[in-house]
């Protein structure tokens, strides 16, 4: 990460002093995990968003999995009946 830029924050004061608790407590800077935290939120973020995309684009063309067979098969495993999930009728790309 050589090429970094400031980000000022406005935190609340409670926060603010957790930060720095914790900050104190493994031996690192606010900015170290603010910029750890920050980093795993949009990647987490960001792959929730692809996830969502590839579902949309699946519904779209009809690669789905009727609902009632799915709730046959959760009900199957509540009772101790392990089996595949149910797959889409259509051929799924990936």
């Amino acid at each position: 990460m050589s090429d970094m830029l400031t980000l000022s924050v406005r935190l609340p004061a409670d926060l603010a002093g957790r930060l720095a608790t914790l900050a104190s407590a493994v031996d690192r800077t606010k900015s170290h995990l603010a910029l750890r935290a920050i980093e795993e939120y949009v990647t987490t973020e960001e792959e929730f968003l692809l996830a969502l995309a590839e579902g949309e684009a699946d519904a779209a063309a009809g690669r789905m999995v009727d609902h009632k067979r799915v709730q046959r098969w959760l009900g199957d495993m509540i009772q101790g009946k392990v089996r595949p999930a149910p797959q889409s009728k259509k051929r799924l790309r990936r």
